[in-house]
C-alpha cells in the first residue's frame, strides 16, 4: 500500500507515463480523476515510480491511500490564476478528460455524441487576513458562487476558451466566502463547496429576552371605599 497523498479517494487511473530518469532520480507521472471526476496529476519518485505499470492498470483503482482534512473556514479570494485555464471537458461516457477534436469532443476511447461535461476548474489565491494559499475551486464551489453552470458559461454565454476568463468569474476577486476545503499535507487545498458567508444578527439581547418589568409599574393605587349611601365626598357629609 503506497502513501501517496491525493486530494480524494482515487477511483479511476487514466493516463501512466513510462517511467523516466532525472536528475539521477527515477519518476512517472500519473493523471487520474477522484470520485468528483476532477482531474488530478501525480508524481511517484524512485521505488514507487516502478510500483505502478501502464499496462494492465488504466480504468482500475491502484492501492494508493489518501491522507486529507476536511475543513470550513471564511476566506477571501485574493487572486486568479488565469493562465491556468478555467475549466475542462469530460466524456460523459466514461468521465475521463475530453479533447477538441473538430467540432466536437472526443476521449481516448469514444468520439463524443452530443455535449461533453464541462467542468470548472479555478486556481486562485485564498487568504483569511492572516495568511494566504493557494487553492483550486471545483465545479460545485464555483457554480455555488455565480449560480452559472460551467455548461451554460461555455456554450450559452459563449465563453469557450479556457484561458481567458470570463467577466462574471473575474468579479468573484477580493470577495469572501464559506469554503469546505480539503486539504494536503503540503497545504495545498481543494475547494468543493462554497457558501455566502454568515452574518451576525444585529438584534441585541435584550430584544431576545422578555423585558423584566418596572416594579412601580405594578403598583395600583386603590381608591378608598365609599359609603355606598351618600353621594357626596367624605370631606362635605355631616359628621356622625
Amino acid at each position: 500500500m503506497m502513501n501517496i497523498l491525493l486530494l480524494a479517494p482515487l477511483t479511476n487511473a487514466f493516463d501512466i507515463i513510462i517511467a523516466i530518469v532525472r536528475a539521477g532520480k527515477t519518476l512517472r507521472k500519473i493523471t487520474i480523476q477522484d470520485e468528483s471526476h476532477h482531474i488530478i496529476e501525480i508524481t511517484l519518485w524512485g521505488e514507487k515510480a516502478t510500483q505502478i505499470e501502464k499496462e494492465g492498470t488504466i480504468g482500475q483503482a491502484p492501492a494508493i491511500t489518501s491522507t486529507i482534512g476536511r475543513y470550513t473556514c471564511i476566506a477571501t479570494i485574493e487572486d486568479i490564476h488565469e493562465y491556468r485555464g478555467w475549466y475542462y471537458v469530460l466524456c460523459p461516457e466514461c468521465k475521463n478528460k475530453a479533447y477538441p477534436q473538430g467540432n466536437n469532443f472526443a476521449c481516448v476511447d469514444h468520439e463524443i455524441i452530443g455535449e461533453p461535461l464541462f467542468m470548472y476548474s479555478i486556481n486562485t489565491i485564498i487568504s483569511d487576513g492572516s495568511s494566504s494559499i493557494e487553492a483550486v475551486f471545483f465545479n460545485e464551489a464555483v457554480t455555488n458562487i455565480i449560480h452559472i453552470s460551467c455548461r451554460d458559461m461555455v456554450i450559452i454565454h459563449g465563453n469557450k476558451n479556457p484561458k481567458v476568463l470570463p467577466d462574471m468569474i473575474h468579479s468573484i476577486k477580493k470577495t469572501s466566502k464559506l469554503l469546505h476545503v480539503n486539504m494536503k499535507k503540503d497545504r495545498t487545498i481543494a475547494v468543493n463547496r462554497a457558501e455566502d458567508t454568515p452574518t451576525l444578527a444585529s438584534t441585541s439581547t435584550q430584544s431576545l429576552l422578555p423585558k423584566t418589568p418596572d416594579p412601580k409599574m405594578l403598583t395600583i393605587k386603590r381608591p378608598l371605599h365609599e359609603p355606598s349611601g351618600d353621594p357626596r365626598p367624605a370631606t362635605q357629609r355631616p359628621k356622625q
